[in-house]
């Protein structure tokens, strides 16, 4: 999988994740140490791209079973 960035969105920091999820900045943070969600390391910062972000959501999609 290649990642780009794209250049009209601007990175977003672990609480702009934690709130474009609905979740707790930590929990974000967990799936960061255990390298489950996309992420970019400048020097001592974590960014995302909004784009993976909204890709990493849509692989993870689970469809309703229908009975």
């Amino acid at each position: 999988m290649t990642i780009t960035a794209s250049p009209a969105a601007p990175l977003l920091d672990v609480n702009q994740v934690a709130e474009r999820l609905c979740v707790n900045p930590r929990f974000v943070r967990r799936l960061i140490d255990e390298r489950r969600i996309p992420f970019c390391k400048l020097g001592k910062f974590i960014r995302f791209d909004p784009g993976d972000i909204d890709l990493w959501v849509a692989e993870h999609r689970v469809e309703a079973v229908t009975r």
